[in-house]
């Protein structure tokens, strides 16, 4: 029986302060109380450059969001902790998505998979149109180039599926400096699944993508 309260009182302890370890608490998200999703960005004093790109990021693109500076606030540190597995600055969450890093790109996608394109640029407006179908269900793209063999494995994943999809070789395309430019795209393949973006050839990643929606 003592053994099982001390059981008890460790559970309870790793629950409040670190519910990352448990399997399925992660907190499902940031929201107001009316259930309209929260913006959170986590900084740090020390993380400068990269936390001041994501917070210029979020005020260039007119959103809402709350910056929560962890460093020494015990209260600040504790929220953090309960939405981040990893010990790394910038953190931004926006409902139940979240994105680590200062790609501005991650930003773009966090917001729009809660807000739709209301904040994003025209630019990505106009790409992303075409990750929908009429019906505003999304579509699967996936962004490649010819001679890269894990587009090729990928491409045979999907026939191999069923899974329907439309390949863009950005290479060829009139407008490859934009599409680089304005979705991130460093190498090949990069999926998109409506605004979720998918790196790499994990078609199980892009499923749950799909799954998500």
């Amino acid at each position: 029986m003592k053994k099982l309260f001390v059981l008890a009182v460790i559970a309870g302890l790793i629950y409040q302060f670190k519910p990352e370890w448990i399997p399925f608490t992660q907190p499902e998200g940031a929201y107001h109380a009316d259930g309209s999703p929260r913006t959170l960005l986590f900084t740090f004093s020390d993380c400068k450059q990269p936390c001041a790109k994501v917070k210029n990021e979020l005020e260039r693109r007119g959103a809402a969001f709350e910056e929560v500076v962890v460093d020494a606030n015990a209260e600040n540190r504790q929220l953090w902790d309960s939405f981040s597995p990893y010990n790394s600055f910038p953190l931004l969450i926006v409902g139940k998505e979240r994105a680590y890093g200062d790609m501005s790109i991650e930003v773009a996608t966090t917001l729009a998979l809660n807000y739709g394109d209301g904040l994003l640029t025209s630019e990505e407006r106009g790409l992303t149109s075409s990750h929908f179908n009429p019906d505003g269900s999304p579509r699967v793209v996936m962004y490649s180039a010819d001679w890269c063999p894990y587009c090729k494995k990928l491409r045979g994943a999907f026939r191999d599926d069923g899974m329907a999809f439309q390949e863009i070789d950005v290479e060829k395309a009139r407008n490859k400096e934009q599409l680089i430019r304005t979705l991130g795209i460093s190498g090949y393949p990069v999926t998109y699944v409506g605004y979720r973006r998918v790196v790499g050839d994990d078609i199980k990643a892009i499923k749950k993508a799909l799954a998500s929606y």
